[in-house]
């Protein structure tokens, strides 16, 4: 008896770490600048019309991150590519790069101007706000990365 009670204490308390460990994959990146963000790309912060200002300004793609909080893929990109120091160099130096949950704030409105149905939706846009690359789905660092030169590729009419 004593063993079957010491089972599901166990298994209870893995339930609740799996449980914390998906749920802080989910969270926002938090301020670009922040040492608190665990990743490597810095995410910039503000509206997607900030961000698309920003690319404009310093004549790069806006890298956008569609997600919804509860997507699996979604939460493997935040502890896989985004985290990946190769990756980040390489995104932060040619891309501004964003994350927009889906479901909250402009979300939606955004989901339904670019047709985001699937989760997560990768858009590379140009300073107007054209989609210049789209991919959609969980994608490794160095996938990633190779979708990004593409996209820049596209961008320059190559």
């Amino acid at each position: 008896m004593l063993r079957m009670g010491k089972f599901y204490l166990s298994l209870l308390a893995i339930v609740f770490f799996v449980g914390g460990v998906l749920r802080t994959g989910a969270q926002s990146p938090g301020p670009s600048g922040s040492s608190s963000s665990p990743y490597t790309f810095k995410f910039f912060e503000g509206t997607l019309d900030a961000g698309l200002k920003e690319a404009q300004k310093t004549k790069k793609l806006l890298f956008l991150d569609a997600y919804t909080t509860w997507c699996g893929p979604c939460k493997m990109m935040n502890y896989g590519p985004f985290r990946d120091p190769e990756a980040g160099k390489f995104f932060n130096e040619n891309f501004v790069n964003m994350k927009i949950d889906m479901e909250r704030g402009e979300g939606p409105s955004v989901a339904m101007k670019y047709g985001v149905r699937a989760y997560p939706t990768l858009l590379f846009l140009n300073g107007s706000g054209e989609v210049v690359h789209r991919i959609l789905g969980y994608h490794d660092a160095m996938m990633l990365v190779a979708e990004g030169r593409k996209a820049l590729a596209l961008a320059k009419g190559k």
